[in-house]
């Protein structure tokens, strides 16, 4: 049994000892083999550390109330105009005018008023010419398809920070259309396009817990990859076993203009162990159908519309 005066003098020993160390080391850290060893002093031990607070007064003197925003359609009769230019000055004197369609849906009268509260993009060291090889592409965007991979985190879910640039982009240099898409949306929600599946529709995605059932590493551009019938790692298949399944596509009503339309489709595919019959309807009628590879691990399929066809 450990008596309370034993533990007490052995806390007053090994506490003596810190203390002595303290008072013999210096302050400068020591090199033991390799490793760096920092002995603090009393002054540390004792002072409380200082806590400094970074300015964001330029940030948060823009900041709205978004929940008590007005309705601009309570305000503006939207029966008589086709679009409405508001200007905003903001507190570098930059002047930004935002053309907006006026729609009903709070959404859209949220948009326009959180315009307000744009900041510029920083560059490392102040230098701005990073992307002006990007840019320099950009101009041939209205005779030629340039592709942009726009990735990030939780921030751009549901392709909200994305689907802004891209307005911008499409109206400045040109093109149409929601850009790339997934079988299987992960989130319910997507702004620029409404996406419903039917079918035993599965997504496995290379980042977070991967699923162990699959043994390759094509996961495509986005990173993750859907399929409607069960990983199947045999060769032989019995030819009994059919599975259907089917991607929706309508308009959104929160979507910007240019994308709610298009006439190219680009269907990326892979690992088909069996031969894949794909029907393309618009608006219930076929307009294309096919048979995908089988056996490979990557593959497009590709056509043009006759016409520009609505989400």
């Amino acid at each position: 049994m450990i008596k309370p005066i034993k533990t007490i003098f052995f806390f007053i020993i090994v506490g003596g000892l810190l203390a002595l160390s303290m008072l013999l080391l210096p302050n400068e850290k020591i090199d033991v083999l390799g490793f760096n060893i920092h002995m603090p002093s009393f002054e540390e031990m004792i002072t409380k550390d200082s806590i400094s607070y970074a300015d964001i007064s330029d940030i948060t003197k823009n900041i709205n109330n978004i929940d008590s925003l007005i309705d601009i359609t309570t305000i503006v009769d939207v029966s008589k105009i086709d679009s409405l230019a508001i200007d905003y000055t903001l507190a570098d004197s930059t002047l930004i005018t935002l053309q907006k369609e006026i729609r009903t849906d709070t959404a859209k009268a949220n948009a326009i008023a959180l315009a307000q509260n744009i900041y510029r993009i920083e560059f490392p060291k102040a230098d701005n010419s990073n992307l002006m090889k990007f840019f320099a592409k950009l101009p041939n965007a209205r005779n030629k398809n340039i592709k942009i991979m726009h990735y990030g985190d939780s921030q751009i879910e549901g392709d909200r920070i994305t689907s802004y640039i891209r307005n911008k982009l499409q109206r400045k240099y040109g093109g149409f259309g929601p850009g790339l898409l997934p079988a299987l949306q992960p989130y319910e929600s997507y702004f620029s396009i409404d996406q419903t599946n039917e079918g035993n529709w599965k997504r496995y995605a290379i980042f977070g817990k991967r699923d162990t059932i699959v043994k390759h590493n094509n996961y495509g551009p986005l990173a993750a990859f859907s399929r409607f019938a069960p990983v199947n790692n045999d060769s032989i298949i019995p030819d009994s076993v059919q599975y259907t399944a089917s991607v929706i596509f309508k308009e959104s009503k929160l979507a910007y203009s240019l994308v709610r339309s298009f006439n190219k489709i680009r269907l990326m595919y892979g690992n088909a162990k069996k031969p894949v019959n794909v029907k393309f309807y618009v608006d219930e009628l076929l307009v294309k159908e096919a048979i995908l590879k089988t056996n490979t691990s990557y593959s497009v399929f590709e056509f043009t519309l006759e016409a520009k066809s609505k989400n």
